[in-house]
Formats: structure tokens, C-alpha cells, sequence
């Protein structure tokens, strides 16, 4: 499984917007609460004899709701849910409070490093 399909699993699992989490872009009309992720960059580590099998991508999740306080709140929960990943290390290493008014919809963009061994 790569680190997309892990995302995606961890945050559908255990996150209030279940069945709400989508790769890239959610369509159109989405219900409330959501979340859209995306890796934004991923470095592999080397050794001197080649590939370690570890990994460091940058992930963004983007988290969209109906208020501000409802919005926080699941960035808090993925926040945590990501912290508290046993098979990964996710380091939280910034977040944005956005509004867009034509569309009055919250959105605060969380970015982490997700430290993991893939699968060789």
C-alpha cells in the first residue's frame, strides 16, 4: 500500500468526515465537512549502497467546513489522528485559516511530513 492509499485509510477511518475523503479534489456539491489531500513533494533517502526504503513526502490535507469552529475541529482531529499513526511518524508542520466568500465555506489547509519505511 503506498502512502496515498495509507492517507486516505487513516484519515476515512477516523475522522468525522468519513466516506468524505478525497485525493486531489472532491467533486462537486460535496457535503460538509470533507477533506482533500495531496502530496506536495516526497524525498526518498540514500544510503551508498542505494535506496533505504525511507520515505519523507509532504502531505497537505485540506480541511473544508460549514463554520469556523466546526472547521478547526477537524483540523484538530486529523491533526491528532495523524500524530497518533503508529506505522508512520506525521509531523505537523503548518496550517492556514481560510474563507472563500463566494462560496462561505471554511477551509484550513494542514501540512505534514509523513516519515515511513516503504515497501521495497
Amino acid at each position: 500500500m503506498n502512502i496515498r492509499q495509507k492517507v486516505f485509510q487513516k484519515l476515512n477511518n477516523a475522522t468525522k468526515a468519513k466516506d468524505r475523503v478525497w485525493g486531489m479534489k472532491a467533486p462537486q456539491d460535496t457535503k460538509r465537512p470533507y477533506i482533500v489531500f495531496y502530496v506536495v513533494s516526497d524525498t526518498k533517502h540514500k544510503a551508498h549502497d542505494g535506496y533505504t526504503g525511507l520515505a519523507r513526502p509532504r502531505v497537505q490535507v485540506s480541511c473544508y467546513d460549514d463554520t469556523f469552529q466546526q472547521v478547526g475541529e477537524l483540523a484538530e482531529e486529523v491533526t491528532e489522528v495523524l500524530s497518533d499513526w503508529s506505522e508512520a511518524t506525521a509531523l505537523h508542520e503548518n496550517e492556514i485559516d481560510q474563507y472563500d466568500e463566494d462560496t462561505g465555506i471554511y477551509h484550513i489547509p494542514v501540512d505534514f511530513f509523513i516519515q515511513h519505511k516503504e515497501e521495497l
